[in-house]
């Protein structure tokens, strides 16, 4: 098995890094300083390239739910594919959960004087 030091991950990182032209391998977006991180297969151990952390993220929480979720391979580049113009369709209806900026700030006023007024009787 041909496993990797953690020692020389920097190093490693770096190298991929400059193969991959600067650019985060998932976004193609350039990765600045201490933004990059080794993606690695968690079933295989395997390193797969260079992506942003939030990338990283983002692609662990993805494969992390497929199974829970029943996303098949072809579902997910179906709602990969149609993401974007997705996000976009909205109909005129608030749902029930939204609260404006100005409702927060009053909800978040309310539970002040609570907290305070719990204090104060403690």
């Amino acid at each position: 098995m041909n496993r990797l030091r953690p020692k020389d991950i920097k190093s490693f990182r770096e190298t991929l890094l400059k193969e991959q032209m600067g650019l985060c391998a998932l976004c193609r977006e350039p990765i600045e300083d201490n933004d990059g991180v080794l993606d690695h297969c968690h079933r295989t151990g395997l390193i797969r390239s260079v992506l942003h952390r939030g990338c990283n993220c983002y692609i662990g929480s993805m494969e992390n739910n497929l199974a829970r979720n029943r996303i098949t391979p072809s579902r997910l580049a179906n709602i990969l594919a149609n993401f974007e113009r997705y996000r976009l369709v909205t109909h005129p209806v608030h749902h029930p959960s939204y609260r404006t900026p100005e409702e927060r700030r009053e909800r978040a006023k309310k539970r002040a004087r609570i907290r305070r007024k719990a204090a104060k009787g403690s």
